[in-house]
């Protein structure tokens, strides 16, 4: 008798995708220490949940467990909307699921605090609460880089996602106060 785990790792692999990637980003406010879940199933009211919800397939075994947490972290886009969220998300996942995230999304910092707070709070988040194990890469803050409409309650913004590891190469534009642009050999001068 033949098993899930005797198929071939690109099966498996597929058939993780097609279980744990999500096509919307994961909000940890869902899911963060003290944030309130509120279940519309009155028998999950009692789980008060820490992490985004795992897949069922991750209770099969070990090692399914391990072949689809590094698909669900690896290619699912996580969101928090404060620092708290973030730094409680981040220190509860162990080493491995460190490793294995890849976009991590910080979405309340202000632009005008790009270099002295936001740069230092991803640091902290990367080396320190995350002990090391993630990415500079996958740690991203939102960038305002062009406006779009009329000005006033018909105006909005492009926004570029950068990682930490590329935060060093934007810079404000000195043309529009709440901007940033790409540093450019030629915007030195």
């Amino acid at each position: 008798m033949t098993g899930f785990l005797d198929l071939p790792a690109e099966l498996r692999n597929r058939v993780y995708e097609l279980i744990v990637t999500r096509n919307q980003v994961i909000p940890l406010s869902k899911v963060v220490g003290a944030a309130i879940v509120i279940y519309s199933i009155p028998a999950r009211e009692d789980s008060m949940s820490i992490f985004p919800r795992l897949p069922a397939l991750s209770g099969v075994s070990r090692q399914v467990r391990t072949e689809a947490l590094a698909i669900f972290y690896g290619s699912n886009t996580f969101t928090a909307h404060s620092h708290f969220e973030t730094k409680t998300f981040i220190q509860r996942l162990d080493s491995r699921s460190l490793t294995m995230l890849r976009d991590v999304r910080a979405t309340t910092y202000q632009i005008s605090a790009l270099k002295q707070i936001v740069k230092p709070n991803l640091h902290n988040l990367v080396n320190y609460y995350a002990r090391g194990f993630l990415s500079n890469t996958a740690a991203k803050v939102p960038l305002r880089t062009k406006r779009i409409g009329r000005g006033g309650r018909n105006e909005d913004f492009e926004v570029t996602w950068v990682s930490l590891a590329d935060l060093d190469l934007w810079e404000r534009d000195p043309r529009d106060i709440d901007m940033v642009r790409r540093v450019t050999l030629l915007s030195r001068y």
